[in-house]
């Protein structure tokens, strides 16, 4: 049977321990306005961002997300 057949409830379904990789997982939420300033205006923007990858990419977090932004530049 397969994890979403109608016939089979919750209580019944194997998950895989890479479903929950979640649950031990340091998650980044990254404000975009403040995190990195690119050209020097005061406001963090998208380039300041990406210039910051490989910063991000040593923090080793599975999963990162930003709010999002009500205005773009």
């Amino acid at each position: 049977m397969a994890i979403n057949d109608p016939g089979r409830g919750l209580d019944d379904r194997q998950v895989d321990d890479d479903e929950l990789w979640y649950k031990d997982a340091i998650i980044y939420e990254l404000h975009v306005r403040a995190f990195y300033d690119s050209n020097g205006d005061g406001i963090g923007d998208f380039r300041g961002l990406i210039e910051k990858l490989d910063y991000l990419k040593e923090l080793a977090s599975p999963a990162s997300g930003s709010s999002p932004s009500s205005r773009l530049r």
